[in-house]
């Protein structure tokens, strides 16, 4: 692997997390989406916020399986996993039903 490719690995390596209403399929903008390492010996929490879009951007990140919550005043709380590979941006949809 050359340096090059080394380096663009890591400013392509993390996910984007859409959410959107579960009926409906539009974007929810303003829901706290927090990511944090599966395992391993650093268990920082990331907490973003979505965009009018419902998109939060994780970036970089390590490429290993993350956990994720979400929650937004009148939807229920979602979470679950996803996996970020190397020199790959990982796109999740998450559906949340109001609650």
């Amino acid at each position: 692997m050359t340096t090059e490719q080394s380096n663009n690995e890591n400013t392509l390596t993390g996910v984007i997390v859409h959410v959107v209403d579960y009926t409906s399929g539009d974007p929810v903008g303003n829901a706290e989406v927090t990511a944090k390492k599966k395992s391993g010996t650093d268990l920082t929490k990331t907490v973003k916020r979505t965009n009018v879009d419902g998109m939060a951007v994780f970036f970089p990140l390590d490429p290993v399986e993350y956990n994720y919550e979400i929650t937004i005043d009148g939807y229920d709380t979602v979470s679950g996993t996803f996996l970020v590979y190397a020199g790959v941006m990982t796109q999740v949809t998450v559906r949340l039903r109001k609650s």
